[in-house]
């Protein structure tokens, strides 16, 4: 019964992909992305698709 409650919360708290991708994202960057390849925190791009971002100073 205890799954079956964390299942509905984890649906009530994430009710579509836009809301868990915004949740990850500031668990993992805070308000400021940074390249996980050169570092780089003062200009990351997200594509128009919203769910990738590309560096600017390293293209990746």
């Amino acid at each position: 019964m205890s799954n079956n409650a964390n299942l509905f919360y984890f649906f009530k708290q994430f009710p579509d992909e836009d809301s868990c991708r915004k949740y990850l994202e500031k668990r993992r960057w805070g308000n400021t992305p940074t390249c996980p390849h050169c570092g780089n925190a003062q200009k990351i791009y997200r594509y128009e698709n919203g769910k990738t971002f590309k560096c600017a100073h390293c293209k990746k």
